[in-house]
């Protein structure tokens, strides 16, 4: 009997350990629990799925995944309060979870590599804007400033070395890709009218760009806007690419929100899947070194 049980307590024991050691890295993502929106990590290998943020309010608030950063050691969100949507904070363990925004209409997107860090973009000024603030919540500094209410900027992430922003802006009419300094000055358009782009993010090397194209598929190109090439050319419309800590592969959302898969590519194009296993349905993903 006790050879059974301490048999069954070093299993126990190995598959918490194996949890804990197989991930080099996590893929977070959106999806659904008990037809609420909650939060979830999954190793790469669409394996070892955990719950990391139940959505235990009620009325339940919508929690759409933004990111965190490429370390691992937080992540962002924003989730409907009764003051608006604001932008969350949590532990890669679900705990911490501190509230950094309460005025207005705030969408998570990015930590910065060190922690220090949290962009979003705020609907509060009547157009889109991005803003940056501490991790404590403190210090909150708006970076764009545009006029035109068309002007909207968005989807904004720090440079691997946490010195420049990458963000999109339609302010020719179109989404183009841009950089900033991390006080909002020195801003560059990379895709200018070669071609358009949203939702772009760095490799953790910072040699690569991934984006989501304006035939809404997949696309890399080298950080200076130059080498442009699309990965996928699947029928459902792709959304929020995210590199791996390791820069060759790819997680991506596939189709419309609450239908929507994750898939993964080899940034050469090659070994494109489905993530989740038994139809699990997700999307905003975010690919961070393993706790």
């Amino acid at each position: 009997m006790f050879l059974r049980l301490g048999g069954l307590l070093l299993a126990l024991l190995f598959a918490t350990q194996l949890w804990a050691a197989t991930p080099e890295s996590l893929i977070y993502f959106t999806s659904l629990q008990n037809w609420r929106e909650a939060i979830f990590a999954v190793s790469p290998d669409g394996k070892h799925t955990r719950l990391l943020l139940p959505n235990e309010i009620h009325p339940p608030f919508n929690c759409f995944l933004a990111g965190g950063n490429r370390r691992g050691n937080a992540v962002v969100y924003s989730a409907d309060t009764a003051h608006g949507t604001q932008v969350f904070i949590v532990k890669p363990d679900g705990g911490g979870k501190k509230q950094l925004t309460t005025e207005g209409n705030n969408y998570s997107s990015a930590v910065s590599p060190d922690g220090k860090l949290v962009l979003f973009h705020s609907l509060r000024d009547g157009h889109c804007e991005i803003y940056r603030v501490n991790a404590d919540g403190s210090g909150e500094t708006r970076l764009t400033k545009r006029e035109n209410t068309r002007d909207h900027c968005r989807d904004a992430t720090f440079s691997p070395d946490g010195t420049r922003i990458l963000f999109t802006s339609y302010r020719a009419g179109v989404w183009n890709i841009y950089t900033m300094k991390l006080d909002g000055s020195d801003e560059i358009c990379l895709s200018k009218d070669a071609f358009h782009g949203t939702e772009a993010a760095y490799s953790a090397d910072g040699k690569f760009i991934v984006f989501i194209n304006e035939k809404s598929q997949v696309s890399v190109m080298n950080s200076d806007g130059t080498g442009l090439f699309t990965l996928t050319e699947d029928q459902r419309p792709a959304s929020r690419p995210t590199f791996s800590p390791d820069g060759q592969t790819i997680v991506y959302q596939s189709g419309p929100l609450y239908e929507s898969e994750l898939m993964v590519i080899n940034i050469d194009g090659n070994n494109q899947h489905l993530l989740l296993p038994n139809g699990m349905k997700g999307w905003s993903p975010w690919w961070a070194a393993g706790k």
